[in-house]
């Protein structure tokens, strides 16, 4: 989305829009549905989904996901929503699936979440300083 106008509309994973108003939608994605994007500020593509309207939902394949990488242990990365529209980001340092991600996510109160990239691409950064980076660069 720029300026609200898609221009590129995706089909996997879940996609996060955030309104003018900071509300902060998790849209569950498993084939081409149609949003009114227009409706959001920003728009970020994410997956596979972890939690979707408080239950866990971690189906990679149904959403399009088929590398190894979703079924087995890794160095993950996670955006979620609590009920009081508040935003969690977390990594992880040790290998964990995707279920165990889905599990901490709930544990933490988020009623939606998603994977984001993982792997060395992890790290987390927060008002001027780097809070983790497992890939230690």
């Amino acid at each position: 989305m720029i300026d609200r106008q898609l221009l590129y509309n995706g089909y996997l994973g879940t996609v996060i829009g955030i309104s003018y108003s900071n509300e902060v939608r998790f849209l569950c994605r498993t084939g081409p549905e149609n949003y009114r994007w227009s409706d959001y500020d920003c728009v970020l593509e994410a997956g596979p989904t972890l939690l979707f309207q408080g239950r866990k939902l971690v189906m990679p394949r149904a959403q399009g996901f088929t590398s190894r990488v979703h079924f087995s242990k890794h160095i993950r990365a996670a955006v979620g929503i609590t009920r009081s529209n508040k935003l969690v980001f977390v990594t992880s340092r040790r290998r964990i699936t995707l279920s165990q991600l889905a599990g901490a996510m709930k544990a933490l109160g988020c009623t939606d979440a998603a994977v984001l990239d993982g792997g060395s691409s992890t790290g987390l950064y927060c008002k001027g300083k780097l809070i983790d980076n497992p890939a230690g660069a």
